[in-house]
């Protein structure tokens, strides 16, 4: 979508534009529902939390003010919906852990050689190895490496303590590692 419309597409949807609605519907799927994949426990989950965050999006238009970037906005109220998803679909934050069969006690995961690892997988396949992991890992996982949380940030929003974040955050990428090597 050109920036130079977004005013424009922005003012329709207030006005509840069925068209510019469907303009930003489709220009943002793919992108936002690669991020509903990656919380989401399989495509109909994830199919069903975009539904819920379009529907946000355009009934929640008129809270957008115009400053920063429209598609950071709707991001952020993308991200919410997962972690409503989260939170109403996994009980009090669950914590269950990865198995003992799959994954061995380490020292901290070495950064430079998960990152290396990661880049050998295409999107579609580290999705798949995502969605494998327990929720509260995977949770952790996205905001930190996706979404570009803190440690602070993510226990606040999850109702954990920042060391429980660190954990999850290293159990996740031990045992993607080990699956992708």
């Amino acid at each position: 979508m050109e920036t130079i419309l977004l005013p424009d597409i922005v003012a329709r949807c207030r006005a509840s534009d069925r068209k510019a609605q469907e303009q930003i519907f489709r220009t943002y799927y793919g992108d936002f529902l690669k991020i509903c994949l990656r919380y989401a426990n399989d495509q109909q989950d994830a199919e069903a939390i975009l539904s819920d965050s379009f529907f946000k999006i355009f009934t929640k238009i008129d809270s957008y003010n115009g400053t920063g970037h429209f598609e950071a906005w709707m991001r952020r109220i993308v991200v919410n919906t997962c972690l409503t998803y989260f939170r109403n679909h996994n009980g009090a934050y669950s914590t269950t852990s990865l198995s003992d069969t799959d994954t061995e006690p380490t020292n901290a995961p070495n950064l430079q050689s998960t990152n290396e690892a990661f880049s050998r997988l295409g999107m579609q396949e580290l999705i798949k190895l995502i969605q494998l992991l327990p929720p509260m890992s995977r949770t952790v996982f996205n905001l930190y490496i996706f979404e570009g949380f803190s440690h602070k940030e993510i226990a606040a929003q999850l109702g954990i303590t920042e060391g429980t974040s660190h954990w999850h955050l290293s159990s996740a990428r031990q045992w993607l590692k080990k699956k992708i090597q």
